[in-house]
Parts: C-alpha cells; structure tokens; sequence
C-alpha cells in the first residue's frame, strides 16, 4: 500500500476511488434509505384499501373563453 501511496498516479486513484464511495453512498442515503418503520401489512387491510369507498373528488370548473360581439367589428 505504501508503494501505491508514494506513486502520485496511484495516490490519485485511491483519492479517486474514495470521493466516489462517498458518493454513491450519500446518493443513497439520500434517495433510497428506509425512511421509518412500516407495519406490514396483511391480506385483510389490503382488501379493505382497495374495496373501500372512494373520496369523490372536485371536477374542475371549465370556463369557456368570450366570444366576440358584433359591435367589435
């Protein structure tokens, strides 16, 4: 290891190797580590999730635009 440290090629690739491991796992750390602990869940509160009732949900109001009057023309 001492060889590969005191060779400047072989000391930037360790340095290298290094920034990238750190990298990769503050990416992940950052993106895919488990948040909190989620109860599984079982067959019984998945039927009922999905047979429930659904929440009605607001239809958006469309406006039409204003049609030209006569008088503009």
């Amino acid at each position: 290891m001492r060889a590969i440290w005191n060779n400047p090629l072989g000391r930037e690739i360790v340095l290298i190797l290094i920034v990238k491991i750190v990298a990769v796992f503050a990416i992940w750390w950052v993106f895919f580590r488990p948040i909190g602990a989620h109860p599984q869940l079982d067959a019984n509160q998945v039927s009922a999730a999905m047979i429930s009732k659904q929440q009605t949900v607001a239809q958006p109001t469309i406006t039409q635009p204003a049609t030209r009057s006569r008088q503009d023309d």
